[in-house]
């Protein structure tokens, strides 16, 4: 991984991008009314990937100095196969050129030990990104709810 730098990431934010920045942060990891949970959405044309670039960022940024965390996986969902190839490399804000597009979440296990290695400075950032369509296909889903029928717990 190369190191990132944070300046230089929020400096390519216009103002009120850096606001919902720091107002999604303020949600994910503030005080205790937090919810741990943000959404951004807005009009196309607006950022909102340029946004999550910069909460990707100050997430890393923040998750680095704080001791109970180990590893920093960030997990992008995302419609289709081509945004997300295309937002992957917008998202990658520390230049790690082994970033990888999941075709399927049973696959990830063929790349735990890639997810666990490390050998650089600082805690290993992990970029992953799935789709809707070929990691949970609506169908199966469904389909898998009616075979075993409601729970009795």
């Amino acid at each position: 991984m190369s190191r990132m730098d944070l300046a230089h990431v929020m400096a390519g934010l216009k103002g009120f991008q850096r606001d919902a920045v720091e107002h999604a942060l303020d949600r994910l990891y503030g005080d205790a009314a937090g919810s741990g949970r943000f959404l951004v959405a807005d009009e196309t044309g607006l950022g909102k990937s340029i946004i999550a670039r910069g909460v990707v960022a100050r997430a890393i940024d923040h998750l680095h100095r704080d001791d109970s965390v180990g590893r920093i996986d960030v997990i992008y969902i995302c419609s289709n196969l081509d945004l997300a190839n295309q937002n992957l490399q917008r998202l990658n804000v520390t230049g790690d050129p082994d970033v990888r597009m999941a075709s399927r979440l049973t696959l990830m296990a063929r790349d735990a030990a890639r997810l666990n290695a490390h050998s650089g400075e600082g805690k290993k950032v992990n970029l992953i990104a799935f789709t809707p369509a070929t990691s949970m296909p609506e169908g199966d889903s469904r389909r898998a709810m009616r075979r075993s029928g409601p729970c009795s717990h």
